[in-house]
């Protein structure tokens, strides 16, 4: 139920190439495949028929669910061009290249199935380039045929090697991204289709048709090197991709020795393919799972394309509801649950607002006891400080001197009042104390009848003695 199947047959002259991707949750992997024989001589409409009844087996016999299906038309049989057109047109592309098909192609638009796909946008001169693929409606009618008889319909009609190219740069890692020249070469037995891509954009498709004789190595070389002659690259390197079973070992290796050509492998290894000829449907398989390929081609009308199953659609429905439903119900759950708490959450505060009043309440008789205890402290600090006081005032002064009047505030502010021989020397022996500070005379000295200095000296207590 979770699985999305995609289905991609290739036809050659004498057999069908049958991949099968399966897309889970995990990702995306081979479920089938099949090498389909054809009787000799038959035609690509009789081949195309015969596909019809062993489709049926096949996805019997693989447990294969509503597969979309995708056929490879030949390649010979199509034309495929690339074009620029104004940047105003864009939108409406495909009307534009129906009315002026004939310029590019000598056929008339009613005798043609096409496609075309934007290939880019250059804003400096307000230009679009598309690539444009036709072919003849009375060449693709088995294959239309095919897809309006089908029980399960067909998803799409595309071109077995431009298939193939959309699968090389989905499975390469290997391709340049900063850039370059690429030359992607697919050959089936019977004749080679050279793309040539210029910094990953497609620039043309040329089919040359082979008859056995040829030196590809000599012919590919040439058509690369007119190629890039024609288009003005004068890059040092080109990379080159060998796709498909036609090329043998001797090939390849003459190519992979040239200093102006770089091999760059297909890629294809983690599907472990029966053989390369499978590659053009496996391509084709890949238009079913991938939301963007470099050539998104289908030349099957949309008129007669298969419908998009509303199975997904129900099911993704059914899970909503029932999303909707189990978060109802979790919700529901939460707000009684919380409310169970907040009921035990309020029961504890009135306990313990009932134990913080009676803190309080001890608290508040506590303050008052340390009051208490505090004044009795001060009267009693006092009468040790005043003792302490006179103390140290005894050692200090001097003989010659004496005190007449003493005098406390609760401020620590003494005053001392008395008669001295030399009365400025107190000030320096107060000073010196470790219990006084801010020593001063509070009025002038004077001098008695018998001429001793009267004084009045205030300080502070600097510490507790």
């Amino acid at each position: 139920m979770l699985s999305k199947y995609s289905l991609g047959i290739s036809f050659s002259n004498d057999h069908a190439f049958v991949i099968c991707l399966e897309r889970g949750i995990t990702g995306t992997a081979i479920k089938a495949h099949a090498l389909v024989d054809f009787k000799p001589g038959e035609s690509l409409s009789q081949h195309v028929e015969s596909m019809e009844s062993y489709l049926a087996n096949f996805l019997t016999a693989n447990k294969i669910r509503d597969p979309d299906i995708f056929l490879g038309f030949p390649r010979p049989l199509s034309i495929v061009r690339k074009l620029t057109f104004p940047l105003a047109v864009k939108d409406d592309l495909e009307s534009t290249i129906k009315y002026s098909i004939e310029k590019y192609i000598p056929l008339k638009a009613e005798e043609l199935y096409f496609d075309t796909a934007v290939i880019s946008e250059n804003k400096d001169d307000n230009s679009v380039s598309a690539a444009l693929v036709a072919v003849k409606k009375k060449d693709m009618m088995p294959f239309v045929d095919i897809a309006v008889s089908m029980d399960s319909g067909v998803a799409g009609i595309g071109i077995n090697s431009l298939a193939a190219v959309n699968c090389f740069f989905h499975e390469n890692d290997s391709v340049d991204k900063t850039g370059g020249d690429l030359f992607l070469v697919f050959h089936n037995g019977q004749g080679i289709d050279i793309s040539f891509f210029i910094n990953q954009e497609f620039i043309l498709s040329k089919y040359i048709k082979l008859d056995g004789s040829e030196d590809l190595y000599a012919l590919i070389k040439g058509q690369i090197e007119q190629i890039r002659e024609s288009h003005g690259s004068l890059k040092s390197m080109a990379g080159l991709s060998l796709i498909g079973s036609g090329f043998d070992l001797s090939v390849i290796g003459r190519m992979d020795s040239d200093p102006g050509i770089k091999i760059i492998d297909a890629g294809m290894e983690k599907y472990s393919l029966p053989s390369p000829e499978f590659i053009p449907a496996l391509g084709l398989a890949l238009s079913g799972v991938l939301k963007k390929v470099m050539l998104p081609f289908n030349l099957l009308p949309v008129s007669k394309r298969k419908k998009e199953s509303r199975k997904s659609a129900y099911m993704l429905f059914f899970l909503a509801f029932c999303f909707l439903i189990l978060s109802l119900v979790w919700g529901g759950s939460y707000v009684v649950r919380q409310q169970m708490i907040q009921n035990r959450i309020d029961t504890e505060l009135e306990t313990l607002t009932s134990e913080v009043m009676d803190i309080e309440k001890k608290k508040g008789e506590i303050k008052d006891l340390e009051k208490k205890i505090s004044s009795v402290n001060a009267l009693k600090g006092d009468q040790v400080l005043i003792i302490d006081i006179l103390k140290e005032l005894s050692q200090i002064i001097p003989s010659g001197s004496w005190i007449q009047n003493f005098s406390y505030t609760h401020g620590k502010q003494i005053r001392i009042n008395g008669y001295s021989e030399a009365a400025s020397d107190l000030i320096t022996l107060l000073e010196k104390s470790d219990v006084f500070q801010n020593v001063v005379f509070v009025s002038a000295i004077t001098k008695s009848r018998d001429g001793k200095e009267r004084f009045s000296i205030g300080f502070e207590i600097e510490t507790a003695p």
